[in-house]
């Protein structure tokens, strides 16, 4: 498994963290760094403690802990990044569900200040645990659609894969043109590219439909 860096937040305490590291199965490949408040306090230096004894101990996992300044963006968003930089080799999950709100925005900062977004996940819990949501990096700055991308989007809303031919036929334009704009589209995450011996298909994205979505709301405006 390829190697990850793991990020948490953290707050008054380690329910959170807990059901990700449960959730995403770790190896020992992975990294895993704890960014929290710099200021002492009871629950939050026990949660951390409980939290990097898990890590450590109970999963093998090599973890590091940075503490951060939230008072001071200036120092704290910088800060954090280079710690990012530092500590990841690939693919980065953070989890976004613990810790004071500016913390919690600061570390998002950082994030997608120094990382492109298809080597990130976002991970935010619902507050009774019952929910794993994760994003795309790419939600924060969902592309605006001309008229031919929301076609596209539109004829593969029903999650139904489909060929270049097909949708060339369903929006009855040139061939050459669809394509440069399919492939603008599945660079964008908006469209996947399903490759089969002999045959290519196109499908929606879970992002793709939240631009879609997006797009026939304010077009009502």
């Amino acid at each position: 498994m390829a190697s990850r860096l793991i990020v948490f937040t953290l707050g008054f305490d380690t329910r959170f963290q807990m059901k990700t590291l449960t959730r995403i199965r770790t190896s020992s490949n992975d990294r895993v760094l704890i960014i929290r408040v710099d200021e002492p306090h009871k629950q939050v230096d026990e949660a951390e403690r409980d939290l990097v004894k898990f890590v450590k101990e109970i999963l093998g996992v090599e973890v590091c802990v940075l503490r951060v300044n939230v008072y001071d963006p200036h120092e704290a968003i910088p800060s954090i990044a280079s710690k990012l930089l530092e500590l990841s080799t690939g693919k980065v999950v953070v989890d976004l569900s613990g810790g004071m709100r500016s913390l919690i925005l600061q570390t998002l900062a950082a994030v997608l200040s120094v990382f492109p977004p298809s080597a990130v996940e976002i991970i935010v819990w619902t507050e009774n645990l019952k929910e794993m949501i994760t994003l795309s990096p790419r939600v924060f700055n969902i592309p605006r659609l001309d008229d031919l991308s929301f076609s596209i989007l539109e004829a593969l809303a029903d999650g139904v894969p489909r060929s270049l031919k097909e949708l060339v036929s369903i929006l009855d334009k040139p061939k050459t043109t669809v394509y440069h704009k399919l492939r603008g589209l599945v660079s964008e995450e908006l469209v996947e590219e399903i490759r089969k011996p002999g045959q290519v298909l196109y499908t929606i994205t879970s992002l793709g439909k939240l631009a879609l979505s997006f797009s026939k709301t304010l077009s009502k405006l």
